[in-house]
């Protein structure tokens, strides 16, 4: 999750690309706290981000899964390393897109090792703005990355927007019992979906990726409402 923790709940400061704080804030077991100035990952401290990632990878294969999917949106750890708001430093793993989408290359490559990479699928989410996050050129910053996963041969990129905002579109009365109450059922899955807010002919089109333009069926809403079944 990066920057977006609390001591109070992983006992040490939340780690970050850079020391810039984040406007979000955490249920804590003191109650809701805003996050605090994460530690700025040093360059000696990288690696071993990645093999953390790597025995994740290796757990979920020992454990029976089927494959892995790598979280690398909603404000967490690697979209923060990605964009320009989160990401200010100014080595190898900041200032251009290239060496911003670094360290999210390098963990896919670790998982791509452990697992094969039709095995491994990607998620990000170019238009979420939540905890604080922005990027100066994101068509040119997910385009790259994109890309880059594409070469990889990945099983899927998973593209998303808020999930809230997608499903008040298709389902408003849906929208308050999905943010507050349990996540939906089978058959709500969103790999490949691609972000409404930018419009089909502006998205950069790579054979293979984001095909497919997708807001949970109706069937979908209904399920939003209700538990999930086990």
């Amino acid at each position: 999750m990066g920057r977006i923790s609390h001591p109070d709940i992983i006992g040490t400061l939340p780690v970050g690309p850079s020391a810039v704080q984040s406007n979000a804030q955490v249920y804590t077991p003191n109650g809701l706290s805003p996050v605090p100035i994460p530690h700025a990952l040093t360059l000696d401290e990288i690696p071993g981000i990645v093999a953390q990632f790597r025995q994740g990878a290796a757990n979920a294969k020992a454990a029976g899964f089927d494959g892995v999917e790598i979280h690398g949106a909603n404000g967490y750890l690697l979209d923060q390393f990605l964009r320009d708001s989160s990401n200010q430093r100014t080595d190898a793993y900041g200032g251009s897109i290239a060496n911003r989408a670094r360290l999210p290359l390098e963990i896919t490559d670790a998982v791509i090792g452990v697992w094969g990479a039709d095995r491994v699928g990607y998620q990000v989410s170019p238009a979420f703005t939540y905890h604080s996050m922005a990027d100066s050129q994101p068509m040119e910053t997910f385009g790259h990355l994109a890309l880059e996963l594409s070469r990889r041969k990945l099983a899927y990129l998973h593209v998303t927007d808020s999930l809230i905002e997608i499903v008040s579109k298709a389902c408003p009365r849906a929208t308050c019992q999905f943010r507050e109450g349990p996540s939906p059922g089978p058959g709500t899955s969103q790999r490949r979906l691609v972000t409404p807010r930018i419009p089909v002919s502006e998205r950069p089109h790579v054979a293979g990726w984001g095909d497919e333009v997708r807001t949970p069926p109706a069937q979908t809403c209904a399920r939003a409402s209700s538990p999930p079944a086990l």
